[in-house]
């Protein structure tokens, strides 16, 4: 009777869902209908209207009832690609951006200031306005930012925050000496520094070198970006840094921006310079005029972002699809590679890395898709980092922000050992075992000799695996290896010098690269279709409810996660039994 009963709950279960999901459905088709019925055509002169304050994602937004979950970013290439549409379209007067209360990702600012410098050498105006470039905090990747538009308005009671770059991270080994836990981890090389958040109280040396050089990369080139911008000397540029924060009317006094205005003033400006034009979203402008590249030779793109992980990543009706799951990004080349129509892929990375096996099984398919006829281009994004770069290192060529971060050739792993720590808590643990080495990852005990000769016997070989094909996709050895290499992290500029990148720029760099390598004119016009094909609504709906999954509350517990996961991400790490990790530590420049 019992099974019956459940049987008859779960049936009504998903008849629910179903009821529920076809009705959003039902009311998300309605709506784009009249909307689309209903829909005004473009007028006649048009100013473009992009609200940067909300944020910046490199990944287009998640599916279905994702955009119901949490405020809707814009997608950078969304941005980039109406700046390009409207670079060509005469309607298309120039744009205006609200920014400021926004952090974005340097390497993304970059490819921002591209897009905006090809949109105004067509004869466009760009005009940007900010409550404040940093209300008591940093703004400087927003300020040049700011630098690529040709009039920048501040609020009166505004700030500039022009002061450089930060990266500081917490260090735990003083909580686990409290607590009794050692963190038994080992790395190669010197330079791969993510365990040392448990194993130091303090960078070392190395981890400090390789975040000062990150610094004084971004900072030579965020100097040169203002001073050119604004029409400053970069040792101008360089003092003000040292005198920022600027209030309001000292900003201006020095060059930073143009005028002092409040928000209806800014939109007074804008229509005295732009008469009878309408503003018009820029995502808006995108959906009816067309993407640049909807038509010609296929070129399929794969978007890879977030941490590498093995198998399938299920989302479900909530997901945002942040992670690289091994197995989906494999299908999606398979799928191309199948595709008669697709002349080339591009594969689009942002990571920090993780699993080595899931990193070496999309190695393997990108090799694999070039090897049967499809070129295959990395365009990266803020980072293409540890396993990030293992995946990228298997495409043709390799095209990078300056900004991006690049490498971390290296690996790590390891586990907590909490004997003496459920000793402080009179808690005992006895076990029993057949294999030698079947404790190997047992929390609960330190590594004996034998299982230390075998862990550091697996680092030495991923690392091995790592650098040796980094050398022959790289086309370095010996010395120029090991200098890119052991776990050093660089800059997309640095990652020139040292032969870990071949170009620099973003979407528009790499397609032109992908058009070299398959042949294809340089006036031919090309279509970037997604691969695999996003879900549907019903699809996640119908997928949810397969796994059983129902995901009532889910908002509030990603709000819960999203606060926590700093921590996690240290903390995962060391999880016993943990894969050996192809991963940057989590860092945030301000």
């Amino acid at each position: 009777m019992r099974r019956i009963w459940r049987i008859l709950v779960t049936l009504l279960a998903l008849l629910g869902l179903l009821t529920i999901g076809l009705g959003v459905a039902a009311g998300i088709l309605a709506s784009r209908l009249a909307d689309h019925h209903h829909r005004p055509s473009l007028p006649d002169k048009i100013v473009l209207d992009i609200d940067l304050d909300r944020g910046l994602d490199d990944h287009p937004p998640g599916d279905g009832l994702a955009r119901f979950a949490r405020p809707e970013r814009p997608a950078l290439r969304d941005l980039v690609e109406s700046l390009e549409r409207g670079g060509t379209d005469s309607r298309v007067l120039g744009v205006a951006v609200r920014l400021g209360r926004a952090h974005l990702a340097l390497a993304h600012v970059q490819e921002l200031r591209d897009a905006l410098a090809q949109f105004r050498a067509k004869g466009k105006f760009a005009m940007a306005f900010a409550e404040s470039l940093g209300e008591f905090g940093n703004a400087t990747g927003e300020t040049y930012l700011a630098a690529a538009f040709d009039e920048i308005w501040l609020q009166p009671s505004g700030d500039v925050g022009l002061t450089g770059f930060q990266i500081e991270m917490p260090f735990f080994k003083g909580t686990l000496d409290k607590l009794d836990i050692t963190a038994r981890v080992g790395r190669r090389h010197e330079y791969k520094s993510a365990p040392e958040n448990f194993t130091e109280t303090a960078m070392s040396r190395e981890m400090r070198e390789s975040l000062s050089g990150l610094l004084a990369s971004w900072f030579e080139q965020t100097v040169s970006g203002i001073a050119k911008g604004r029409r400053l000397a970069p040792e101008r540029v360089t003092a003000l840094v040292d005198e920022a924060p600027f209030d309001a009317e000292a900003a201006r006094a020095v060059g930073l921006v143009d005028r002092l205005g409040y928000r209806d003033e800014f939109d007074d400006g804008l229509k005295d310079r732009a008469k009878e034009a309408e503003r018009v979203e820029a995502e808006e402008y995108l959906d009816q005029a067309g993407r640049p590249h909807a038509k010609g030779r296929k070129i399929a793109f794969i978007h890879a972002s977030g941490p590498v992980v093995s198998g399938s990543r299920e989302d479900g009706p909530f997901g945002d699809g942040k992670s690289i799951a091994a197995d989906d990004i494999v299908g999606a080349l398979e799928d191309a590679v199948d595709d008669k129509a697709v002349a080339a892929i591009l594969l689009r990375i942002d990571s920090p890395g993780g699993s080595y096996v899931a990193s070496d099984t999309i190695w393997r398919a990108v090799l694999r898709a070039r090897a049967q006829g499809k070129p295959v281009v990395a365009s990266v994004g803020t980072m293409a980092a540890s396993g990030g770069y293992f995946i990228a290192m298997a495409a043709e060529r390799i095209i990078a922000q300056p900004a991006s971060i690049v490498g971390s050739i290296g690996v790590f792993a390891g586990k907590p050992v909490l004997d003496k720590f459920w000793a402080r808590f009179g808690v005992t643990w006895d076990e029993t075992h057949i294999g030698a080495n079947a404790d190997l990852w047992s929390p609960n005990r330190d590594f004996s000799p034998a299982a230390k000769r075998k862990f550091d016997a697996t680092l030495d070989r991923i690392y091995a695996d790592f650098t040796a094909k980094a050398g022959k996709a790289r086309h370095l050895e010996g010395a120029a290896l090991d200098r890119a290499a052991r776990g050093r992290v660089f800059t997309g500029s640095q990652g020139v010098a040292v032969g870990l990148v071949d170009e620099l720029g973003g979407l528009e760099t790499a397609l032109a690269a992908l058009r070299q390598a398959a042949k294809i004119g340089s006036e031919e016009p090309v279509q970037l279709v997604p691969f695999p094909k996003p879900k549907s609504l019903i699809e996640k709906l119908m997928a949810a409810a397969g796994r059983g999954g129902l995901p009532f509350g889910l908002e509030g517990a990603a709000r819960l996660a999203a606060l926590v996961r700093p921590l996690v991400d240290h903390l995962e790490a060391l999880a016993p039994g943990r894969p050996a990790s192809l991963r940057l530590p989590p860092l945030e420049a301000r």
